[in-house]
């Protein structure tokens, strides 16, 4: 088994921001993002990732380890 990093953020939309369907009371900075979660399975890129996200002023979902077989195959989920 090993241990796969996960971060999932937040990107906005190019377009118009359709706030009907998008937008929150509870959660407004959802406001015409989508989500996707990164997975990483070197944990010094996976805190590089997360310290680039941060810098650049972008929006982590959630932040969490889980763990896999070890021919599990790392991907980015929509």
């Amino acid at each position: 088994m090993k241990n796969i990093y996960c971060v999932e953020e937040w990107w906005l939309e190019n377009g118009p921001v359709r706030d009907i369907f998008w937008s929150n009371i509870e959660e407004p900075w959802k406001l015409g993002r989508f989500s996707f979660v990164n997975e990483f399975d070197d944990e010094e890129k996976f805190k590089k990732h997360i310290l680039n996200t941060i810098q650049r002023c972008g929006v982590l979902g959630k932040v969490w380890i889980k763990e896999e077989p070890d021919n599990y195959n790392i991907s980015i989920k929509l």
